[in-house]
């Protein structure tokens, strides 16, 4: 079975970036747009490649298209929370954390992170600045993670 279009000798080059550095996984990020755009498409390859980015990589929300935004909101985990609710209760509420006590202190060991910047202060608010087209990400380590809506 073949999973991919690419040519022998462009899978061995895959092979060679891969020996030279495994730690960027560049033959699972290769292998998996491959695999995705054959059962997919393109433009749905392209979408999930941008949404990984902004999950697990250091791309922000507004680097995604509209549709990719729509695959992030019906994809990831999500809560609905309305401007004004401080860090520590966004964290609660998104069940990142099981108590308010928890939620502070994963602030206090910078373990927390708004749209990619890092939050320590336990009393920060939400604003609607905070929100790109109605959507924030909210991380608690660098697996946890939640999209937050606007109420």
């Amino acid at each position: 079975m073949k999973l991919t279009m690419l040519s022998t000798d462009e899978v061995n080059a895959v092979i060679e970036l891969h020996k030279r550095n495994p730690k960027e996984k560049k033959a699972q990020q290769i292998l998996a747009r491959e695999v995705t755009t054959l059962v997919h498409g393109e433009g749905e390859a392209l979408n999930a490649e941008g949404v990984s980015q902004v999950l697990f990589g250091d791309a922000e929300l507004s680097s995604l298209s509209k549709d990719s935004l729509e695959t992030l909101r019906a994809n990831a985990p999500s809560h609905e929370i309305a401007v004004g609710t401080n860090i520590t209760d966004a964290l609660v509420a998104a069940k990142l954390s099981s108590s308010k006590r928890e939620a502070r202190q994963f602030l206090e060991d910078n373990a927390v992170d708004l749209n990619g910047t890092v939050i320590t202060d336990p009393k920060r608010e939400l604003g609607g600045d905070d929100f790109y087209n109605g959507i924030a990400l909210l991380k608690r380590g660098k697996r946890n993670i939640t999209v937050l809506t606007l109420a």
